[in-house]
């Protein structure tokens, strides 16, 4: 059990920075005076992640922190019918080496860590949308994650196999094949507070209902999300894999340039990071009282 005072951050992609799982942790920890930061990105990797651990996690002085990564680390959208091997084996062994730093980076500073297997691709018929028929690559994020656990002496929790056991495993999915949706969170959510030592039961049937003031937290941290994935995943990321040197003015023009880009998220993120580039330390400074107020 965690005690009054302790911060956990959630640190992790896209499938963390959706924030259901992490909001459904916060208003039950909450209620015994532990503070929650969702310190997702969208589009992130273990890889990625190392350029933004400091500012986005570490910020926040964690005693606990959770982790989990995988299923952009091995780009799920490559197709294994026109890809060559040694791609797949290169990222595999990207994200082994980038998430042992990750863990380490928080074990050095004696932050209790607890790893998460990714969850799984959902393979098969399902939807309508292409299947990329990356799961096997996932498991091997899994298994890594297990392994690495053990290694670095932190916890684990087996995400990937509380979801592949399931027999109805396209009920937790969204059509991505790639995010959990609503149910599929609560149950990341269950296992998490249930590893936290909090013997939490819910129904994933159940529609989440959060406090009103997690709610007006969670609008707040939503645009703040957004801008972050426009900044990490459009222009960071961007810069650092083409090899460009960019000054903040620089930045600007280049994500102005992206909101007219064919993909509508990344537009619309792109413009949110545009009309809210004055005001981001404001937005996370709201983040933080309103984080202060539900532990009150």
């Amino acid at each position: 059990m965690l005690n009054k005072g302790e911060i956990l951050c959630t640190f992790g992609d896209s499938i963390t920075a959706g924030g259901l799982f992490t909001a459904e942790i916060f208003d039950n920890l909450a209620k015994i005076g532990v503070k929650v930061y969702n310190c997702g990105v969208a589009g992130d990797t273990a890889y990625d992640s190392l350029r933004r651990i400091d500012s986005d996690c570490l910020c926040h002085n964690p005693t606990v922190v959770t982790v989990m990564f995988g299923v952009n680390d091995i780009e799920h959208w490559l197709d294994p019918d026109t890809t060559d091997k040694s791609t797949f084996d290169f990222l595999i062994n990207r994200h082994k080496e980038n998430l042992k730093k990750v863990v380490t980076c928080f074990t050095e500073k004696n932050i209790r860590v607890i790893l998460m297997s990714p969850p799984p691709y959902l393979e098969g018929d399902y939807y309508g949308t292409k299947d990329f028929k990356c799961n096997n690559r996932v498991e091997q994020c899994a298994k890594y994650a297990q392994r690495l656990s053990k290694e670095l002496d932190c916890e684990f929790i087996d995400i990937y196999n509380q979801f592949i056991s399931m027999d109805n495993m396209q009920d937790f999915f969204r059509e991505d094949r790639v995010h959990p949706n609503e149910k599929g969170q609560r149950i990341i959510a269950k296992a998490v507070l249930n590893k936290l030592g909090m013997q939490y039961d819910s129904n994933p049937e159940e529609e989440f209902v959060f406090s009103e003031i997690n709610k007006e937290r969670m609008k707040i941290e939503c645009l703040y999300k957004e801008i972050m994935y426009a900044k990490h995943d459009t222009i960071d990321k961007y810069c650092d894999r083409m090899g460009i040197k960019m000054s903040p003015e620089e930045k600007t023009i280049h994500i102005n340039k992206e909101v007219g880009s064919p993909y509508p998220y990344v537009a619309y993120c792109a413009q949110k990071y545009i009309d809210n580039i004055d005001k981001i330390e404001d937005i996370k400074k709201q983040i933080t009282v309103l984080t202060e107020k539900m532990v009150i």
